[in-house]
């Protein structure tokens, strides 16, 4: 009587082998899906930081009261303007009638100066001076801000950064101030 044989026969090894190189396959693919992925969505939430951001400093334009900096026909590495104080015109704003007192719109202690720039560690900040300085970070990874006034009242925004694979990326916006 034989005995039966234990082990396997080459046939199954081959393809047991083969399925194992299959799968491992498989899975390489969908780790390089997601790896790109990844950098796919750090790029575009990078990119949507950026319109953000520039979103965000067109509001504060537009708003403002006076531009400290840049002048026009000026180029500057910060946006500095004063903005009338919230907290400050509570009273006043906006119904001047029920004002006491004289007003005027240049009262500094009505303003605050909002500055943003892009800090040491390559963060785009809001800062506020006021009674008490805050600071809001507006986007991150920054390599330069820059604003420039031109002649008919309209301020050019850019931002420049670099993106996963070290390209240089850049977003412009223009931003129009309405006469006072």
């Amino acid at each position: 009587m034989k005995k039966p044989r234990g082990g396997t026969s080459l046939i199954e090894t081959l393809v047991t082998l083969w399925m194992i190189g299959v799968m491992m396959l498989l899975v390489a693919e969908l780790a390089k899906n997601i790896q790109q992925e990844s950098v796919y969505n750090k790029d575009h939430d990078q990119r949507m930081s950026a319109h953000q951001a520039l979103e965000r400093v067109g509001q504060a334009l537009r708003s403002s009261h006076k531009i400290l900096e840049p002048a026009i026909n000026g180029t500057a590495p910060r946006l500095r303007v004063e903005a009338w104080d919230p907290s400050a015109n509570a009273g006043r704003l906006p119904l001047p009638p029920l004002t006491t007192g004289s007003w005027s719109a240049d009262d500094p202690s009505f303003l605050n100066e909002r500055r943003f720039e892009v800090g040491a560690d390559g963060v785009l900040l809001c800062t506020t001076l006021g009674s008490t300085t805050d600071s809001i970070r507006l986007m991150g990874d920054i390599n330069s801000f820059e604003v420039r006034g031109n002649n008919d009242g309209t301020y050019r925004l850019e931002l420049k950064w670099l993106d996963s694979k070290a390209r240089p990326q850049h977003l412009v916006r223009s931003s129009a101030v309405l006469p006072l």
